[in-house]
């Protein structure tokens, strides 16, 4: 079950150490690093919106947290310019590997990375925005790790995260029974390994409790359907990163999934009854630093 659905965020932010981080089930495998980059491609759109109408711009200096191999980092790259700067954290030396490799590829001088847990890690000088895309669902608290990064801002400067809303199946129509079954595998392994399937629709009231009562917030989804659509491919990979976890937790068997036609099945389901698919809502929301947070 989701932490909200066991403390309130008062109780959180009382006792911000209570729980223990959710296990990234996904691994941190060179195909899950590939995955993450393949996921990048149809979600860069929303979050380089989110990023402008939160007002990241030319020659801003901004914290990417969780920036694993660094999609979001080389995104914000382009929008602060070479007048700017952006440093990624993140706590897995592999992916950190791979980002840097991304970046020096792509020619990117005003780019590094740092290991470290971001709500602890001593990193000097004060930053005009700090971001993160698909990180607080992993915190074990949430409002404490929102805090930490409100102390690293100066006054009036950003804070945004795009976030996952799990917590429902996403709409398949007409119904296929493959799709929905991969959904709630998912997100029962996710509950199982402590993931907030909920974060996405958790963000502004984390935010409120950060004293950024101005927050503001927009949703986007992925919707496909046809046999060119993308979306087989990379649920069936989501589906292989966390096959191991799904079958540690007695969720599903090997069989069950069919890791391996997974992708194919999912297509000619979808392509024989023309059916649309809707992902999981990806909810953004960002807000300014007042003096009093």
């Amino acid at each position: 079950m989701g932490w909200t659905e066991v403390v309130t965020l008062g109780e959180l932010a009382a006792k911000p150490h209570s729980r223990m981080d959710a296990h990234y089930l996904l691994g941190r495998t060179d195909r899950e690093y590939e995955r993450l980059i393949a996921q990048a491609r149809w979600i860069n759109g929303y979050t380089e919106q989110t990023f402008r109408e939160a007002g990241i711009q030319t020659g801003m200096r901004v914290l990417d947290v969780g920036c694993g191999v660094g999609d979001v980092s080389l995104l914000l790259a382009k929008l602060v310019g070479s007048s700017g700067k952006v440093v990624g954290i993140d706590q897995d030396a592999g992916a950190l590997s791979r980002a840097r490799q991304r970046v020096e590829s792509a020619g990117f001088e005003t780019v590094s990375f740092v290991q470290g847990d971001f709500r602890t890690h001593d990193l000097s000088g004060s930053f005009d925005a700090a971001v993160g895309r698909y990180v607080l669902m992993y915190q074990a608290n949430p409002v404490s790790a929102v805090r930490s990064l409100l102390a690293r801002l100066h006054s009036g400067a950003v804070i945004a995260f795009q976030e996952l809303d799990m917590s429902r199946v996403p709409i398949c129509r007409p119904r296929i029974p493959l799709f929905e079954n991969c959904f709630r595998w998912g997100r029962l392994a996710n509950r199982k390994s402590r993931v907030h399937v909920g974060m996405g629709l958790d963000l502004y009231r984390t935010f409120v409790a950060c004293g950024m009562p101005e927050t503001k917030l927009r949703m986007d989804t992925i919707i496909g359907a046809g046999p060119d659509f993308s979306g087989y491919e990379i649920l069936a990979e989501s589906m292989r990163s966390i096959l191991p976890v799904i079958e540690k937790f007695g969720i599903a068997s090997a069989q069950d999934v069919g890791i391996d036609t997974l992708a194919q099945r999912l297509r000619d389901a979808a392509v024989k009854t023309n059916a649309t698919v809707i992902w999981s809502p990806i909810i953004s929301a960002w807000a300014a630093k007042t003096v009093a947070a």
